[in-house]
């Protein structure tokens, strides 16, 4: 090429960097392109992990793969009654810190905690009670538990669950058993949700709960809220389901997931009415959630 070529065509190849167009040289404009670009991948990069980290993971366990799966037995004197159920077991809440007991109770109804009685006897007191309240406070409604009892007006039976000791642990729509009363130690919880109209409801509400159980929890850890453990509540096993040890307390890094255990509802002859949560359940439309299935 020297020898073909005169020097001012030698020097303006040289100039423009060889065959390749300004290749001796950076062009500014597609640097800057290429840096606001790298910028551009590094931020998402960052928000994508702070949004994973900040997800609420909630991870099913499924019938076939839980050692001692719960079933419940619906008798069919509760047909025309109350004849929807949904239950499942939510393992690994942390009720010990701070206020995490206190927020859980707020989305539940609290229960009586009275003594043993029998369903008629305790209906007609509470209806009794219900009255009397009104009357001294001059309202045409009533507040508290006493606003469910006009669900069981005119019914000749009442629906209860009973555990395996025979045991009347929750009487629906109107309170729960002292023998389940929820403490700070409690970790495992059983849930229950009825309802004499739909079953979608039931599994509505106890999508809800879930979540919020959730939101809860991941709250509680991630705060790191100082808490304390009075002396009977330390011995206290009412609401564990689980042996000691079986379920070790979520580490308080925000990030264990909640466990739902899935459980079925049965007839009497053992056909599958319902399990909970199914395939379609906890479908939760919210970015913030991740369910493992």
């Amino acid at each position: 090429m020297l020898g073909s070529c005169q020097t001012k065509s030698i020097l303006e190849y040289l100039r423009a960097g060889g065959r390749g167009r300004a290749k001796g040289r950076a062009d500014p404009e597609k640097e800057e392109s290429r840096r606001q670009r790298r910028e551009r991948r590094k931020r998402e990069g960052e928000e994508e992990e702070v949004a994973e980290a900040s997800r609420l993971l909630l991870r099913v366990l499924h019938v076939s793969e839980n050692p001692a799966p719960l079933t419940i037995t619906a008798g069919p004197e509760v047909k025309g009654v109350r004849p929807f159920l949904v239950g499942a077991v939510v393992r690994g809440m942390d009720l010990q810190t701070g206020n995490a007991l206190k927020r859980f109770l707020t989305s539940q109804i609290v229960p009586l905690g009275r003594k043993e009685v029998k369903v008629k006897d305790l209906v007609r007191q509470l209806q009794a009670e219900a009255e009397e309240h009104r009357k001294q406070k001059k309202r045409q409604t009533v507040s508290g538990l006493h606003r469910y009892l006009h669900l069981l007006d005119g019914k000749e039976q009442y629906p209860c669950l009973l555990d395996a000791d025979g045991d009347v642990i929750s009487f629906p729509p109107i309170t729960n058993s002292e023998k389940t009363k929820i403490k700070k130690t409690t970790c495992d919880l059983f849930l229950e949700v009825t309802s004499a109209t739909s079953l979608q409801i039931c599994k509505d509400i106890m999508d809800a709960l879930v979540l919020k159980m959730a939101e809860i929890n991941k709250y509680t850890l991630e705060n790191k809220e100082e808490g304390s453990v009075s002396d009977t509540e330390a011995d206290a096993t009412s609401g564990h389901l689980s042996e000691p040890g079986r379920h070790p307390s979520p580490e308080r890094d925000g990030s264990a997931p909640l466990v739902v255990e899935q459980v079925r509802v049965v007839d009497e002859e053992g056909h599958l009415k319902v399990v909970y949560p199914s395939k379609t359940d906890l479908d939760i439309a919210a970015a913030h959630v991740t369910v493992i299935r």
